[in-house]
């Protein structure tokens, strides 16, 4: 049921906002949030199945009414009324948020050209064969000689 509600990202006037779990029992809520409460009253918009089916145009309606604002305002707007939304971050805004620092999801690197880097380590962990999210990339023709060696050349 869940592919059926409003999940998609639209951009916002700085940056983008990611709506999740707009259902029915949500959207009157969601329309009066952002501003278009004429959505609501819109035959072509009337119920889960016409949303459905004119999804394309109705995103494409969305994506520009939310563009006219930050996406800090439609936050303020839209979570007080329970529709579940959040902003796109960026790679810099993700490994810098308070919380992924917080829960030390990032790792700090030492790269021969770039010098330090912040990185996301591999999620997933394996008992027997471990990711080694520190090790960096060989340069180009760093192994040649052990490959060459391992076939005897």
């Amino acid at each position: 049921p869940h592919l059926l509600w409003q999940w998609y990202t639209y951009r916002t006037a700085d940056g983008w906002i990611a709506l999740g779990g707009v259902d029915p029992s949500r959207w009157t809520r969601f329309c009066e949030a952002i501003g278009r409460p004429d959505l609501n009253t819109d035959d072509t918009y009337a119920n889960i199945g016409t949303r459905l089916r004119d999804r394309h145009r109705l995103n494409a309606i969305l994506d520009e009414h939310l563009a006219t604002r930050p996406t800090a305002e439609w936050m303020a707007l839209l979570e007080p009324q329970d529709i579940f939304c959040a902003p796109v971050l960026n790679y810099d805004e993700v490994t810098s948020h308070e919380q992924v620092l917080a829960n030390a999801y990032t790792q700090t690197m030492v790269h021969p050209k770039i010098g330090e880097a912040r990185i996301i380590p591999c999620p997933i962990q394996f008992s027997d064969t471990p990711a080694d999210s520190l090790r960096r990339e060989p340069t180009l023709g760093e192994h040649t000689d052990e490959v060459l060696a391992e076939f005897g050349l």
